[in-house]
Protein backbone atom coordinates (compact mmCIF):
# COMPACT_ATOMS: atom_id res chain seq x y z
CA UNK A 1 0.00 0.00 0.00
CA UNK A 2 1.52 3.28 -1.09
CA UNK A 3 1.53 6.56 0.81
CA UNK A 4 1.65 10.04 -0.64
CA UNK A 5 2.31 13.20 1.31
CA UNK A 6 -0.70 15.28 2.18
CA UNK A 7 0.07 18.98 2.27
CA UNK A 8 -1.72 21.64 4.22
CA UNK A 9 -4.17 19.27 5.92
CA UNK A 10 -3.67 19.06 9.66
CA UNK A 11 -6.02 17.37 12.09
CA UNK A 12 -6.04 18.20 15.81
CA UNK A 13 -5.00 15.49 18.23
CA UNK A 14 -4.23 12.31 16.33
CA UNK A 15 -3.18 13.75 12.98
CA UNK A 16 -4.04 12.21 9.66
CA UNK A 17 -0.38 12.16 8.73
CA UNK A 18 0.23 10.01 11.79
CA UNK A 19 -2.53 7.63 10.73
CA UNK A 20 -1.11 7.51 7.21
CA UNK A 21 2.28 6.66 8.66
CA UNK A 22 0.95 3.97 10.99
CA UNK A 23 -1.21 2.25 8.41
CA UNK A 24 1.42 2.58 5.73
CA UNK A 25 4.03 1.08 8.02
CA UNK A 26 1.77 -1.81 8.91
CA UNK A 27 0.83 -2.87 5.39
CA UNK A 28 3.40 -1.33 3.07
CA UNK A 29 6.42 -1.95 5.29
CA UNK A 30 5.19 -4.77 7.48
CA UNK A 31 8.03 -6.92 6.29
CA UNK A 32 10.43 -4.65 8.16
CA UNK A 33 8.42 -4.98 11.37
CA UNK A 34 8.23 -8.76 10.99
CA UNK A 35 11.95 -9.50 10.96
CA UNK A 36 12.87 -12.58 12.99
CA UNK A 37 13.54 -12.06 16.64
CA UNK A 38 17.23 -12.02 17.61
CA UNK A 39 16.74 -15.33 19.43
CA UNK A 40 15.15 -17.13 16.46
CA UNK A 41 18.25 -18.79 15.10
CA UNK A 42 19.52 -22.36 15.04
CA UNK A 43 21.44 -23.33 18.17
CA UNK A 44 23.39 -26.15 16.50
CA UNK A 45 25.09 -24.31 13.64
CA UNK A 46 26.31 -21.04 12.17
CA UNK A 47 26.98 -20.08 8.55
CA UNK A 48 30.38 -18.94 7.28
CA UNK A 49 31.68 -17.92 3.89
CA UNK A 50 35.38 -18.28 3.12
CA UNK A 51 37.14 -15.55 1.23
CA UNK A 52 37.86 -16.38 -2.40
CA UNK A 53 41.58 -16.66 -1.69
CA UNK A 54 41.15 -18.30 1.72
CA UNK A 55 40.94 -21.93 0.67
CA UNK A 56 37.96 -24.25 0.62
CA UNK A 57 38.90 -26.61 3.39
CA UNK A 58 39.35 -26.14 7.08
CA UNK A 59 42.98 -25.79 8.23
CA UNK A 60 44.47 -26.75 11.57
CA UNK A 61 44.42 -23.12 12.64
CA UNK A 62 40.74 -22.64 11.89
CA UNK A 63 38.28 -22.05 14.74
CA UNK A 64 36.39 -25.08 16.09
CA UNK A 65 33.40 -26.71 14.48
CA UNK A 66 32.79 -29.16 11.66
CA UNK A 67 32.34 -27.57 8.24
CA UNK A 68 29.71 -28.92 5.86
CA UNK A 69 29.12 -27.32 2.44
CA UNK A 70 25.73 -25.65 2.22
CA UNK A 71 25.61 -26.37 -1.52
CA UNK A 72 27.62 -29.54 -2.23
CA UNK A 73 28.81 -29.10 -5.79
CA UNK A 74 29.15 -31.92 -8.27
CA UNK A 75 32.75 -32.98 -8.54
CA UNK A 76 34.40 -32.22 -11.84
CA UNK A 77 37.18 -34.41 -13.23
CA UNK A 78 39.78 -32.57 -11.15
CA UNK A 79 37.83 -33.22 -7.97
CA UNK A 80 37.33 -29.53 -7.25
CA UNK A 81 34.03 -27.74 -6.73
CA UNK A 82 32.79 -25.62 -9.60
CA UNK A 83 33.05 -21.91 -8.86
CA UNK A 84 29.91 -19.73 -8.93
CA UNK A 85 29.58 -16.00 -9.41
CA UNK A 86 28.45 -15.48 -5.82
CA UNK A 87 30.80 -18.01 -4.27
CA UNK A 88 28.16 -20.46 -3.13
CA UNK A 89 30.82 -23.17 -3.12
CA UNK A 90 32.57 -21.24 -0.32
CA UNK A 91 29.60 -21.19 2.07
CA UNK A 92 29.55 -23.72 4.91
CA UNK A 93 27.51 -24.72 7.89
CA UNK A 94 29.70 -24.87 10.98
CA UNK A 95 28.46 -27.14 13.74
CA UNK A 96 28.53 -25.81 17.29
CA UNK A 97 30.86 -28.08 19.29
CA UNK A 98 29.97 -29.32 22.74
CA UNK A 99 30.75 -26.69 25.33
CA UNK A 100 30.39 -23.84 22.84
CA UNK A 101 27.50 -21.49 22.14
CA UNK A 102 26.47 -19.85 18.91
CA UNK A 103 27.69 -16.52 20.25
CA UNK A 104 31.11 -17.78 21.29
CA UNK A 105 31.60 -19.66 18.02
CA UNK A 106 30.61 -16.60 16.00
CA UNK A 107 33.12 -14.51 17.89
CA UNK A 108 35.94 -16.91 17.02
CA UNK A 109 35.05 -17.26 13.34
CA UNK A 110 34.47 -13.52 12.85
CA UNK A 111 38.05 -12.89 13.96
CA UNK A 112 39.48 -15.21 11.31
CA UNK A 113 40.87 -13.11 8.45
CA UNK A 114 40.09 -15.86 5.94
CA UNK A 115 36.36 -15.51 6.55
CA UNK A 116 34.19 -13.23 4.41
CA UNK A 117 31.36 -13.47 6.93
CA UNK A 118 30.17 -15.57 9.85
CA UNK A 119 26.51 -15.30 10.80
CA UNK A 120 23.79 -16.98 12.83
CA UNK A 121 21.55 -19.31 10.88
CA UNK A 122 18.30 -17.43 11.33
CA UNK A 123 14.97 -19.22 11.40
CA UNK A 124 12.40 -16.86 9.85
CA UNK A 125 8.89 -17.19 11.19
CA UNK A 126 6.11 -18.40 8.93
CA UNK A 127 3.76 -15.76 7.60
CA UNK A 128 0.27 -15.75 9.02
CA UNK A 129 -1.67 -17.23 6.11
CA UNK A 130 -5.31 -17.85 7.04
CA UNK A 131 -7.00 -21.01 5.82
CA UNK A 132 -9.55 -19.19 3.66
CA UNK A 133 -9.24 -20.79 0.18
CA UNK A 134 -9.13 -17.52 -1.77
CA UNK A 135 -6.46 -16.07 0.54
CA UNK A 136 -3.92 -18.75 -0.32
CA UNK A 137 -0.69 -17.56 -1.93
CA UNK A 138 -1.05 -20.12 -4.71
CA UNK A 139 -4.38 -20.45 -6.49
CA UNK A 140 -6.30 -17.91 -4.40
CA UNK A 141 -8.29 -15.06 -5.93
CA UNK A 142 -7.16 -12.49 -3.34
CA UNK A 143 -3.85 -11.60 -4.97
CA UNK A 144 -4.26 -8.05 -3.70
CA UNK A 145 -3.41 -9.33 -0.22
CA UNK A 146 0.14 -9.88 -1.45
CA UNK A 147 0.29 -6.41 -3.00
CA UNK A 148 -0.63 -4.69 0.26
CA UNK A 149 1.50 -7.18 2.24
CA UNK A 150 -1.41 -8.21 4.42
CA UNK A 151 0.26 -11.49 5.35
CA UNK A 152 3.24 -9.62 6.76
CA UNK A 153 0.89 -7.27 8.60
CA UNK A 154 -0.89 -10.25 10.17
CA UNK A 155 2.51 -11.48 11.29
CA UNK A 156 2.68 -8.31 13.39
CA UNK A 157 -0.93 -8.43 14.63
CA UNK A 158 -4.30 -9.89 13.75
CA UNK A 159 -6.09 -7.08 15.54
CA UNK A 160 -8.65 -7.36 18.29
CA UNK A 161 -12.33 -8.24 18.58
CA UNK A 162 -12.96 -5.03 20.52
CA UNK A 163 -12.19 -2.94 17.42
CA UNK A 164 -15.21 -2.19 15.22
CA UNK A 165 -15.18 -1.23 11.54
CA UNK A 166 -18.42 0.46 10.48
CA UNK A 167 -19.35 0.23 6.79
CA UNK A 168 -21.73 3.08 5.95
CA UNK A 169 -23.29 1.99 2.69
CA UNK A 170 -26.18 0.10 1.08
CA UNK A 171 -26.50 -2.62 3.70
CA UNK A 172 -25.36 -6.17 4.26
CA UNK A 173 -26.23 -9.84 3.84
CA UNK A 174 -26.71 -11.22 7.33
CA UNK A 175 -27.00 -14.80 6.04
CA UNK A 176 -23.73 -15.08 4.12
CA UNK A 177 -21.55 -17.84 5.56
CA UNK A 178 -18.41 -15.71 5.29
CA UNK A 179 -19.76 -12.96 7.54
CA UNK A 180 -20.90 -15.16 10.41
CA UNK A 181 -19.34 -14.21 13.73
CA UNK A 182 -18.21 -10.85 12.40
CA UNK A 183 -21.00 -8.52 13.50
CA UNK A 184 -20.55 -6.00 16.30
CA UNK A 185 -23.72 -6.57 18.28
CA UNK A 186 -25.27 -3.97 20.57
CA UNK A 187 -26.26 -6.16 23.50
CA UNK A 188 -27.66 -3.12 25.30
CA UNK A 189 -30.50 -2.95 22.78
CA UNK A 190 -31.92 -6.40 21.94
CA UNK A 191 -34.67 -6.72 19.34
CA UNK A 192 -37.81 -6.24 21.43
CA UNK A 193 -39.44 -3.12 20.01
CA UNK A 194 -37.90 -0.88 22.66
CA UNK A 195 -35.01 1.56 22.65
CA UNK A 196 -33.36 -0.13 25.62
CA UNK A 197 -30.11 1.82 25.49
CA UNK A 198 -31.84 5.16 24.96
CA UNK A 199 -29.74 6.19 21.97
CA UNK A 200 -32.76 7.10 19.86
CA UNK A 201 -32.61 4.02 17.61
CA UNK A 202 -35.00 1.20 18.41
CA UNK A 203 -33.55 -2.32 18.28
CA UNK A 204 -30.21 -1.36 16.75
CA UNK A 205 -28.79 -4.68 17.85
CA UNK A 206 -27.05 -5.59 14.57
CA UNK A 207 -26.51 -2.24 12.90
CA UNK A 208 -29.20 0.11 11.63
CA UNK A 209 -30.95 1.39 8.52
CA UNK A 210 -30.83 5.15 8.91
CA UNK A 211 -32.16 5.73 5.40
CA UNK A 212 -35.47 4.02 6.20
CA UNK A 213 -35.47 4.52 9.96
CA UNK A 214 -35.57 0.87 11.02
CA UNK A 215 -33.34 -1.81 12.48
CA UNK A 216 -32.94 -3.90 9.32
CA UNK A 217 -29.64 -3.10 7.58
CA UNK A 218 -30.18 -5.74 4.89
CA UNK A 219 -29.08 -4.73 1.38
CA UNK A 220 -32.40 -4.68 -0.50
CA UNK A 221 -31.46 -3.31 -3.92
CA UNK A 222 -27.74 -2.72 -4.21
CA UNK A 223 -25.05 -5.12 -2.97
CA UNK A 224 -22.34 -2.45 -3.04
CA UNK A 225 -22.09 -2.15 0.74
CA UNK A 226 -21.77 -5.87 1.31
CA UNK A 227 -19.07 -6.13 -1.33
CA UNK A 228 -17.23 -3.27 0.37
CA UNK A 229 -17.48 -5.05 3.72
CA UNK A 230 -15.79 -8.14 2.33
CA UNK A 231 -12.43 -6.39 2.09
CA UNK A 232 -12.30 -5.23 5.68
CA UNK A 233 -14.58 -7.63 7.48
CA UNK A 234 -15.07 -11.02 5.85
CA UNK A 235 -14.49 -13.78 8.38
CA UNK A 236 -10.81 -14.71 8.32
CA UNK A 237 -9.29 -18.12 9.03
CA UNK A 238 -12.69 -19.83 8.89
CA UNK A 239 -11.69 -22.17 6.04
CA UNK A 240 -14.18 -20.74 3.53
CA UNK A 241 -14.18 -18.00 0.94
CA UNK A 242 -12.04 -14.93 1.45
CA UNK A 243 -10.14 -13.20 4.24
CA UNK A 244 -10.92 -9.69 5.49
CA UNK A 245 -7.91 -7.43 6.08
CA UNK A 246 -9.24 -6.50 9.53
CA UNK A 247 -8.92 -10.15 10.63
CA UNK A 248 -10.14 -10.21 14.28
CA UNK A 249 -12.00 -6.89 14.14
CA UNK A 250 -15.80 -6.72 14.15
CA UNK A 251 -18.18 -5.30 11.55
CA UNK A 252 -21.00 -2.78 12.00
CA UNK A 253 -23.31 -2.41 8.97
CA UNK A 254 -25.02 0.97 8.72
CA UNK A 255 -27.43 1.41 5.81
CA UNK A 256 -27.90 4.89 4.37
CA UNK A 257 -29.40 4.17 0.95
CA UNK A 258 -33.19 3.81 0.87
CA UNK A 259 -34.73 0.43 0.18
CA UNK A 260 -37.37 1.84 -2.17
CA UNK A 261 -35.11 3.63 -4.66
CA UNK A 262 -31.49 3.27 -3.42
CA UNK A 263 -31.45 7.03 -2.82
CA UNK A 264 -28.70 8.42 -0.58
CA UNK A 265 -30.25 9.47 2.72
CA UNK A 266 -28.74 10.20 6.16
CA UNK A 267 -25.21 9.45 4.99
CA UNK A 268 -23.36 12.05 7.01
CA UNK A 269 -25.71 11.52 9.94
CA UNK A 270 -24.70 7.87 9.78
CA UNK A 271 -21.15 8.94 10.62
CA UNK A 272 -22.36 10.31 13.94
CA UNK A 273 -24.41 7.18 14.59
CA UNK A 274 -21.45 4.88 13.94
CA UNK A 275 -19.11 6.97 16.07
CA UNK A 276 -21.61 7.03 18.94
CA UNK A 277 -22.03 3.26 18.62
CA UNK A 278 -18.32 2.96 19.32
CA UNK A 279 -16.94 2.25 15.85
CA UNK A 280 -13.24 3.09 15.91
CA UNK A 281 -12.99 2.91 12.11
CA UNK A 282 -15.66 4.23 9.74
CA UNK A 283 -15.55 3.46 6.01
CA UNK A 284 -17.17 5.75 3.43
CA UNK A 285 -17.08 4.20 -0.04
CA UNK A 286 -19.21 6.88 -1.62
CA UNK A 287 -19.00 10.55 -2.54
CA UNK A 288 -19.05 13.06 -5.36
CA UNK A 289 -17.64 16.28 -6.74
CA UNK A 290 -20.30 18.51 -5.19
CA UNK A 291 -18.78 21.16 -2.94
CA UNK A 292 -18.39 20.34 0.71
CA UNK A 293 -20.68 21.89 3.32
CA UNK A 294 -20.11 23.06 6.86
CA UNK A 295 -22.76 20.54 7.92
CA UNK A 296 -20.80 17.59 6.57
CA UNK A 297 -17.55 18.94 8.01
CA UNK A 298 -19.14 19.38 11.44
CA UNK A 299 -20.28 15.76 11.52
CA UNK A 300 -16.94 14.44 10.29
CA UNK A 301 -15.04 16.57 12.80
CA UNK A 302 -17.30 15.37 15.62
CA UNK A 303 -16.54 11.73 14.84
CA UNK A 304 -12.80 12.29 14.56
CA UNK A 305 -12.12 14.87 17.25
CA UNK A 306 -14.74 14.04 19.86
CA UNK A 307 -15.18 10.30 19.32
CA UNK A 308 -11.60 9.55 18.23
CA UNK A 309 -12.75 7.59 15.18
CA UNK A 310 -10.68 7.02 12.04
CA UNK A 311 -12.63 7.92 8.89
CA UNK A 312 -11.57 6.32 5.61
CA UNK A 313 -13.10 7.32 2.27
CA UNK A 314 -12.83 6.34 -1.39
CA UNK A 315 -11.19 8.99 -3.58
CA UNK A 316 -13.39 8.36 -6.61
CA UNK A 317 -13.24 6.89 -10.10
CA UNK A 318 -13.19 10.08 -12.16
CA UNK A 319 -9.91 9.55 -14.07
CA UNK A 320 -9.15 13.17 -13.25
CA UNK A 321 -7.32 15.35 -10.77
CA UNK A 322 -9.99 16.95 -8.64
CA UNK A 323 -11.45 17.14 -5.15
CA UNK A 324 -13.86 14.36 -4.27
CA UNK A 325 -15.99 14.60 -1.14
CA UNK A 326 -16.07 13.42 1.58
CA UNK A 327 -12.61 11.97 0.82
CA UNK A 328 -11.07 15.43 0.39
CA UNK A 329 -12.18 16.68 3.79
CA UNK A 330 -9.29 17.44 6.17
CA UNK A 331 -10.12 14.84 8.82
CA UNK A 332 -10.54 11.90 6.45
CA UNK A 333 -8.03 9.39 5.11
CA UNK A 334 -8.51 9.49 1.35
CA UNK A 335 -7.79 6.28 -0.56
CA UNK A 336 -7.08 6.06 -4.28
CA UNK A 337 -7.08 2.94 -6.42
CA UNK A 338 -4.23 0.98 -7.99
CA UNK A 339 -4.19 -1.83 -10.53
CA UNK A 340 -2.69 -5.31 -10.33
CA UNK A 341 0.76 -3.88 -11.13
CA UNK A 342 0.51 -1.62 -8.07
CA UNK A 343 0.22 1.46 -10.29
CA UNK A 344 -2.52 4.08 -10.31
CA UNK A 345 -5.58 2.64 -12.01
CA UNK A 346 -6.33 4.42 -15.29
CA UNK A 347 -9.82 5.35 -14.13
CA UNK A 348 -8.84 6.48 -10.63
CA UNK A 349 -9.07 10.01 -9.26
CA UNK A 350 -5.74 11.53 -8.30
CA UNK A 351 -4.49 14.63 -6.55
CA UNK A 352 -2.66 16.00 -3.50
CA UNK A 353 -5.54 15.15 -1.16
CA UNK A 354 -5.01 11.39 -1.52
CA UNK A 355 -3.28 9.82 1.49
CA UNK A 356 -3.00 6.15 0.54
CA UNK A 357 -3.46 3.88 -2.45
CA UNK A 358 -4.71 0.29 -2.49
CA UNK A 359 -5.76 -2.20 -5.18
CA UNK A 360 -9.18 -1.56 -6.69
CA UNK A 361 -8.96 -3.01 -10.19
CA UNK A 362 -10.65 -6.42 -10.53
CA UNK A 363 -10.45 -7.38 -6.88
CA UNK A 364 -12.32 -10.29 -5.29
CA UNK A 365 -14.90 -10.00 -2.53
CA UNK A 366 -18.22 -11.14 -1.06
CA UNK A 367 -21.53 -11.09 -2.90
CA UNK A 368 -25.03 -11.92 -1.77
CA UNK A 369 -26.42 -15.42 -1.81
CA UNK A 370 -23.28 -17.03 -0.36
CA UNK A 371 -21.36 -16.08 -3.48
CA UNK A 372 -18.30 -14.05 -4.43
CA UNK A 373 -17.38 -11.79 -7.33
CA UNK A 374 -14.74 -9.54 -8.86
CA UNK A 375 -15.33 -5.80 -8.57
CA UNK A 376 -13.70 -2.55 -9.63
CA UNK A 377 -13.49 0.88 -8.01
CA UNK A 378 -11.88 2.94 -5.27
CA UNK A 379 -14.89 1.92 -3.19
CA UNK A 380 -13.07 -1.36 -2.71
CA UNK A 381 -9.64 0.18 -2.08
CA UNK A 382 -10.88 2.15 0.93
CA UNK A 383 -12.04 -0.81 3.06
CA UNK A 384 -8.62 -2.44 2.72
CA UNK A 385 -7.22 0.64 4.47
CA UNK A 386 -10.09 0.54 6.97
CA UNK A 387 -9.14 -3.04 7.78
CA UNK A 388 -5.51 -2.01 8.18
CA UNK A 389 -6.55 0.80 10.52
CA UNK A 390 -8.39 -1.76 12.63
CA UNK A 391 -5.15 -3.73 12.98
CA UNK A 392 -3.26 -0.64 14.14
CA UNK A 393 -5.79 0.28 16.84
Amino acid sequence: MKMTERKGRVSPGRSLMNWSFLIGCLLWSAGVWAQPDVTSYAKDRIVVKLRADGGQARTAEAPPGTLTPVFPAKQNPTGRQAATKYGLERIYYVSVPEGKTVESLLSLWQQDERIEYAEPYYLPQLLVIPNDPEAQLIGGEQDYLEIIEAYEAWDVTTGDTTVVVAILDSGTDFDHDDIQGQLAYNYADPVNGEDDDGNGFVDDFAGYDLADGDEDATADIDNHGFRVAGFSSAATNNAIGIAGVGYDSKYLPVKMFRSSDNFFNQGYEAIVYAADRGAQVINLSWGGTNPTTQFSEDLVNYAVEERDAVLVAAAGNTAAQLDFFPASLPNILSVGATNSQDEKASWATWGPFIDLMAPGDNVYTLDRGNSYRTVLGSSFSAPQVAGAAALVL
